[in-house]
């Protein structure tokens, strides 16, 4: 009779985890809200952001090799933006092709010696010797990004309207600050590191109205791109590891851009997650996904007017670039 009672109790823990498991994924899980595409294998970071016409920027590292940022067409054609002696570090893309970066002497290994610039398909390179790296462009040819002071800390700058770029002079408190993107509309998202709280992140919209956005983790949330639509991509990691684990783009600069980072490694040792913000709202990336999909996220990076999301991930074990379609478009407001 104990072996018996014992067999039903096992028999009613399985049951119940079953039963936990379905109530799991019909309330947290629910229906996928996202489709996603295989880009094909990649090496080291790549996937960073893309348009409404389908245009791709992507920067890679291949074994061995430099740095180098390539536009890739909806045709899968691609052309590398190159200079001599140069890497170049492609960001963000708008919807007339043109992309936001930063170019770094093969040589050099300090911070001040990254310029950031604006490609355009037509006239190639533009330098803006002002500002040592350049993270996000609209359509209007606004763009935003940082500089480094004399200590090396990141301070944030824009250029709007055709005028002078300026520092921005809203004070956020933090350390290593940069704006990362700007839509059309003229909000703009960023953030820094504040002691004892990891990295923050903002959202200043259009109209004045400034937020926090929290993180899912127990702290430190990245805004890593905006639409027109003011959807706003963003990851979220555990503090504790975070400081350990995970170099910023001031830090990464400072290496001399040797730093390397084993990717899924990295991913789960921060408890990496990403979601997307709009209006006090979040939705966590991989809860929308398809049940089983096969794919371990790493990094989400650019989101287009569409809603699309583009990135980089492990599937069947290999490092992929890849793409994120919402099934129902969320088209409504602007900011």
């Amino acid at each position: 009779k104990p072996k018996t009672k014992k067999a039903i109790l096992s028999v009613f823990a399985v049951l119940l985890m079953c039963l936990l498991g379905v109530v799991y994924f019909l309330t947290v899980r629910g229906d996928p809200k996202y489709e996603i595409a295989d880009l094909g294998e990649c090496r080291i970071w790549e996937a960073w952001d893309l348009n409404d016409v389908g245009q791709l920027v992507m920067t890679e590292r291949p074994p061995g090799g430099a740095w180098s940022t390539f536009l890739i067409e909806p045709d899968g054609s691609r052309s590398q933006l190159k200079l001599d002696s140069k890497y170049v570090y492609g960001e963000d893309i708008n919807n007339r092709g043109e992309i936001a970066g930063y170019v770094r002497d093969k040589n050099s290994a300090t911070s001040t010696d990254t310029v950031g610039f604006v490609w355009n398909p037509e006239n190639g390179f533009t330098f803006i010797s002002k500002m040592n790296i350049v993270l996000g462009i609209n359509d209007l040819g606004d763009f935003v990004g940082g500089t480094f002071d004399d200590n090396h800390n990141l301070i944030p700058c824009l250029r709007k309207n055709g005028g002078e770029i300026i520092e921005y002079e809203d004070d956020l408190g933090v350390m290593n600050a940069s704006l990362k993107d700007i839509n059309n509309h003229g909000s703009l998202i960023g953030g820094g590191y504040v002691n004892g709280k990891g990295h923050v992140a903002k959202v200043w919209k259009a109209t004045g109205e400034v937020s926090d956005i929290p993180p899912l983790s127990n702290h430190g949330v990245f805004a890593n791109a905006l639409n027109n639509h003011g959807q706003i991509l963003c990851s979220s990691s555990d503090l504790g590891n975070l400081k350990n684990s995970f170099l910023g783009i001031s830090d990464w600069v400072k290496s001399g851009f040797k730093a390397t980072i084993n990717l899924k490694d990295y991913r789960h040792s921060v408890n990496k997650r990403f979601f997307v913000w709009k209006d006090g709202e979040s939705a966590d990336i991989e809860n929308s996904l398809p049940i089983s999909s096969g794919w371990d996220i790493v990094w989400a990076q650019g989101i287009n007017n569409d809603g699309e999301i583009i990135g980089t991930g492990f599937y069947r074990g290999d490092s992929h670039a890849f793409l994120l379609t919402p099934i129902n478009k969320d088209t409504e407001g602007g900011g």
